[in-house]
């Protein structure tokens, strides 16, 4: 049985955004290895380890997303999947380098345009943790030191879940007046059509009148010639 198709409503706007959301994994994936590989200090097994790790993510990214259906993306389950991987891959690659952080504040940037809001909110949260924990490790167990990560974390995760829950809403009304936009021209064409319809039914109603009219004139002119002869 063949897949059903989810209708393709999106506009211009939103199909660079979801391109963007395709390419910038693998735009964020490249820099970072790049600028991990040229860095002196790096060794062959060092470099290797992290081609491996950068070649697992592109993988990641392709089977579970990019090369993926509407449909498939639609699904809260297999894109809770593809995010907590996504996450884990860039943790561990931060780990290897801290270049790859660039590759991590992807998961600032599509969380709210892949999960519902509270998954999303847990997913910014974690992406906060991660680039604010694993390069340095975490803060000495001070009021001062755990204060300011935790108030940098938390910032970090208010700011971009409202910024992105922002955009997700603009983006789900932008839709919902495109709906309304088709339904109102298939109004639109459906009046015109039943006004067409009506049109034809008066003008074949006013033939019949017509006729029916000649009828009795004819029958009226032919009983009374009928009459004088007689």
């Amino acid at each position: 049985m063949a897949e059903a198709r989810v209708p393709d409503r999106t506009g211009p706007w939103e199909r660079r955004f979801e391109r963007t959301v395709e390419v910038l994994p693998f735009a964020l994936l490249a820099l970072s290895t790049i600028l991990t590989l040229v860095q002196p200090d790096q060794s062959a097994r060092d470099r290797l380890a992290v081609v491996a790790l950068a070649a697992l993510a592109t993988a990641w990214v392709l089977g579970m997303y990019t090369l993926r259906s509407r449909r498939w993306r639609a699904r809260t389950g297999p894109m809770l999947v593809y995010y907590v991987g996504l996450l884990a891959l860039a943790t561990v690659l931060t780990m290897a380098s801290w270049f790859f952080l660039a590759f991590a504040v992807v998961g600032l940037v599509v969380p709210f345009f892949l999960l519902p809001v509270v998954p999303a909110f847990l997913g910014v949260f974690a992406t906060s943790l991660l680039i604010y924990t694993v390069p340095a490790g975490f803060p000495e167990p001070t009021v001062a030191a755990v204060t300011g990560w935790a108030f940098i974390v938390v910032l970090q995760t208010a700011l971009s879940g409202f910024f992105g829950l922002a955009g997700k809403k603009m983006m789900e009304e932008d839709v919902q007046r495109r709906e309304l936009l088709d339904r109102l021209e298939a109004a639109l064409e459906e009046n015109a059509g039943l006004h067409a319809q009506l049109l034809t039914q008066a003008r074949e109603a006013g033939v019949l009148d017509e006729r029916q009219r000649l009828a009795r004139e004819i029958h009226d002119t032919l009983a009374q010639g009928f009459i004088s002869i007689v």
